[in-house]
């Protein structure tokens, strides 16, 4: 979110395919361009053109059903679709062949039209037997959660900011509520940051998801994992929240990850029930619950599993090298977990690293040398 909303643009651009007879569509509310609503374009363009909307909110429902590449011109802070705040999605993607990219565009007030699957998730998009890419995009206040990733739909959500989407819990349905939500799908979430107070970050039922170098804080719930076929956590920072990672009857690798912080009684950093897979070099620490709820399944070796409440493991665990130790992070209390060049993590013997970050911080390294070489560096 710190690049510029022009970079955003340009660098977006550069890394979707391209095609000579491609035509790019302007959407200008000022009557300037091709269309003065996104959908309007929409419909006019076709297979691999490219929907470049000008700045402004957007109070549209958005069916897309065609791969193109829909583009906030001046990026996700300019660039607004506003599903009204009902039971209408912002945007659907159901198209047979080709990937739709999202990029740049702020998401906000969708809605799931009810409360009973399969319609109940991604009130902000939904992506229906389809591949779909979301880049840069900010993807808030969806109720039903932000991104709904169906049964046999791929999905890649990279460098978005995702929060504040929520759902409602009923008998016998429920809309969940959680950032990205997966059912039967494939899904890549990379580099987002993920904040839902009501709900979870990641919330994966079925199918196959790798989730690497997120930020998800304050959530819920940070990640679930739901009988999950295939399941790669990797080097994801998670804290102040409910439970870190919870996987249930799912084959998973929950490596390199930094939990911390996590809140309310009965809550654990990493919590697994009849899994199977590796679970290491992570750390677990700080935690209101246990470090680990280790009651079913899965090799656990060398995390760091420290100063959580409740005691760092519940259950029966075979842990050969995991350890106990303050990591000796940077700067816990301004969100700074990299770790202190003297700390325990930067390079266990037999694990090496363990978390999510490497060393940040510490006394500068004295390296020997000579008068000769100095003087070299002044000629």
């Amino acid at each position: 979110m710190k690049t510029s909303a022009l970079s955003l643009l340009l660098c977006s651009l550069l890394l979707v395919p391209t095609y000579s007879e491609a035509r790019t569509w302007f959407v200008r509310q000022d009557g300037s361009g091709d269309c003065t609503t996104i959908q309007a374009c929409i419909n006019l363009a076709s297979a691999n053109d490219t929907v470049l909307t000008g700045p402004g909110t957007y109070f549209e429902n958005l069916t897309i059903s065609t791969p193109i590449t829909l583009v906030g011109e001046l990026g996700a802070m300019q660039t607004i679709i506003d599903g009204g705040g009902g039971y209408t999605r912002c945007i659907t993607c159901s198209h047979a062949t080709g990937r739709v990219y999202l990029v740049g565009l702020t998401i906000t007030h969708g809605g799931v039209p009810d409360l009973c699957p399969p319609n109940n998730t991604g009130g902000g998009v939904v992506c229906i037997s389809a591949e779909l890419e979301i880049r840069g995009c900010r993807i808030l206040s969806n109720f039903g959660g932000g991104v709904g990733c169906r049964s046999g739909s791929s999905v890649t959500v990279t460098d978005c900011y995702i929060a504040d989407n929520f759902g409602w819990w009923g008998d016998p349905c429920m809309a969940r509520g959680d950032g990205i939500l997966g059912d039967g799908a494939t899904g890549t979430v990379l580099r987002c940051t993920i904040n839902n107070p009501e709900a979870g970050g990641i919330y994966w039922f079925h199918g196959s998801l790798s989730a690497a170098e997120n930020d998800l804080h304050g959530n819920a719930i940070g990640i679930v994992l739901d009988c999950t076929d295939n399941a790669t956590i990797s080097q994801n920072l998670i804290r102040s929240g409910g439970t870190g990672i919870s996987a249930i009857l799912s084959n998973v690798s929950i490596v390199s990850n930094t939990v911390v912080g996590v809140v309310g009684s009965g809550r654990d950093g990493i919590s697994l029930y009849d899994c199977a897979g590796l679970i290491s070099n992570n750390i677990v620490a700080l935690g209101a619950g246990h470090g680990i709820d280790c009651s079913g399944g899965g090799t656990i070796s060398c995390n760091n599993v420290w100063s959580n409440a409740a005691g760092d493991y519940y259950g029966y665990c075979q842990h050969p090298l995991d350890i106990s130790i303050d990591p000796l992070f940077c700067d816990p209390s301004s969100g700074d977990f990299r770790l202190d060049c003297m700390s325990p993590c930067a390079n266990y013997p037999g694990c090496g690293q363990i978390g999510a970050f490497g060393v940040g911080c510490g006394p500068t390294t004295v390296v020997e040398t000579t008068w000769g070489k100095i003087k070299v560096l002044f000629r």
